[in-house]
């Protein structure tokens, strides 16, 4: 059986998995960063500056993409 695809509506464009992979891919540390400082979602994210800051861009980008996608799964169109 094939997995079904997480898909939210943000405005009037349909936002699936891969959508939020390639956003979250081409952003810059420092947005990344503030995304997760600022986390707009039903479950609140608890990390400090210092820690964002100690942490490659992958492992943030990582942190960010699996945010985004639980917030996805939560919250299904």
């Amino acid at each position: 059986m094939p997995r079904e695809e997480a898909k939210s509506s943000i405005g009037q464009c349909v936002v699936d998995n891969r959508t939020l992979t390639v956003e979250v891919e081409s952003m810059e540390r420092d947005a990344v960063k503030n995304e997760l400082l600022h986390f707009k979602g039903d479950f609140k994210l608890d990390f400090t500056e210092e820690y964002l800051n100690s942490i490659s861009e992958v492992k943030l980008k990582h942190i960010l993409l699996a945010a985004r996608l639980q917030a996805l799964m939560r919250n299904p169109i």
